[in-house]
């Protein structure tokens, strides 16, 4: 397992999940899922300073497809970023990302039962390797 804590640059990274229910839930270690629920998944990014050339390595569970499977620029008040969709899970470039929080999410839906893990999100400074932040791990209970 890769170290969560990324201490010496500052630099975090977290992954949220959330349930559509009439409103976005929180989804806990104890939630168990169904096939066919809308999910989101949420990085949120707290830096000290600008990073720059932000490279983030984003691989969902098996279980989860993309409601959207289409690369492309996506626009935020906090920053612009390139999204590929890949078969594996995303890979998300941006330019710049501010110092402070910002956050960055996507949509998918439940398309298995079975008990699947989530590995970590990896952020890497393209220019910077030394700047680098890993996410937490996930495991999803997914039951008919």
């Amino acid at each position: 397992n890769p170290p969560v804590d990324s201490a010496s640059t500052g630099v975090k990274i977290v992954r949220t999940l959330y349930r559509y229910n009439n409103d976005w839930e929180a989804i806990s270690p104890s939630t168990v899922l169904a096939p066919g629920d809308k999910i989101r998944a949420t990085l949120t990014i707290t830096s000290p300073r600008m990073l720059q050339y932000v490279y983030i390595d984003e691989k969902r569970a098996a279980a989860c497809e993309p409601t959207d499977a289409t690369s492309g620029y996506e626009y935020t008040k906090q920053f612009t970023y390139f999204k590929s969709v890949r078969d594996i899970g995303f890979r998300f470039f941006a330019e710049k990302i501010p110092s402070g929080v910002s956050q960055l999410s996507y949509e998918m839906v439940v398309a298995k039962t079975g008990s699947f893990n989530w590995g970590p999100a990896v952020l890497e400074c393209m220019y910077r390797p030394e700047i680098k932040a890993y996410s937490n791990s996930l495991s999803l209970e997914i039951k008919e």
